[in-house]
């Protein structure tokens, strides 16, 4: 089914950031030629008429379609551009979406902030209170906060404007991953700093056990991996299957990050529940460094597992 025919709603957003709320249905029958335009939108297409009346009279000028849309319950479908209002857009928001949900993430991701602005200010809430928005969960892949987009997509100063505004710093995505986690496992520095900052909870683990800590010696993230443990990060604390910090640096090879550990008497000898040992995985993929740096801070030979 064409997008104009679905039944969603429409939100204006003015340059001043005041909002008009209505249905596809009515914009649909605005269009002097609804089917074509239909067509258009739905590939992406481009479709002009004459400036309409808006809000006390006003001209509006002439609307356009500027591109796909992926997520029609988050996209943006639509620029109005004008003499009188220089940056109007139109938002296509699928009915029964969270509200947070109507936010354009893929300008937030772009570090367009001008929608976040205009939300922050309670001006594009709609009847629902602005706290109740700010940590519901989005409509994408991984069901993201408002926060664990921003944090996501290394857009910092809207990560600052969002705590600022009242978000929860430990609100998580489906998956129970926080910005925090998200971040290191990014590698975004400033964005950990900012959390960090906030009093984000440096050992909260996803639904997998995995905490930051983990996620940035996995990635190899020196800096953050420092920055984590100054905030007093938990230095053996394992993730489900028993795997630790140190483990998963000596797997991957991450011979600094396993350095940074071992100085702050990371457990050595600390094994997964099949037995495997930082220094027996080192030995099985090959990481000779690694090895040497495990077995110079006394690391046991013993033989174990290594699955």
């Amino acid at each position: 089914m064409p997008l104009l025919h679905q039944r969603a709603e429409v939100g204006i957003q003015l340059g001043e950031g005041s909002a008009i709320v209505g249905s596809l249905d009515a914009a649909r029958r605005s269009a002097e030629e609804p089917e074509e335009a239909a067509a258009l939108v739905e590939r992406g297409g481009r479709w002009d008429r004459d400036p309409i009346d808006g809000p006390a009279g006003e001209r509006t000028g002439v609307p356009h379609v500027c591109g796909r849309v992926g997520n029609a319950s988050t996209g943006v479908v639509g620029r109005l551009q004008g003499p009188l209002l220089p940056a109007v857009r139109t938002h296509v928001y699928m009915s029964g979406a969270s509200r947070a949900g109507q936010a354009p993430l893929a300008d937030l991701a772009r570090g367009d902030l001008a929608w976040l602005h205009a939300f922050l200010s309670g001006r594009r809430t709609r009847g629902t209170s602005l706290a109740a928005q700010l940590d519901a969960r989005l409509d994408t892949e991984k069901q993201d906060t408002l926060l664990t987009w921003a944090a996501r997509h290394g857009q910092a100063e809207a990560v600052r404007l969002l705590l600022e505004g009242g978000a929860s710093v430990g609100a998580t995505t489906g998956g129970g991953a926080s910005a925090l986690f998200i971040a290191c496992a990014r590698g975004h520095v400033d964005i950990v700093r900012l959390l960090l900052e906030a009093s984000a909870a440096v050992n909260q683990a996803r639904n997998t056990g995995a905490t930051p800590l983990f996620i940035a010696c996995q990635e190899g993230r020196v800096e953050i991996v420092r920055l984590l443990l100054e905030a007093s990060a938990a230095i053996n604390q394992a993730r489900d299957n028993g795997a630790t910090p140190l483990y998963i640096a000596c797997k991957k090879g991450h011979l600094d990050v396993a350095r940074l550990l071992l100085e702050v008497s990371a457990a050595v000898d600390q094994a997964k529940q099949n037995g495997a040992t930082p220094l027996s995985m080192a030995c099985r993929q090959g990481h000779l460094e690694v090895v040497k740096l495990l077995s110079s801070y006394g690391a046991s030979r013993a033989a174990t597992r290594s699955g």
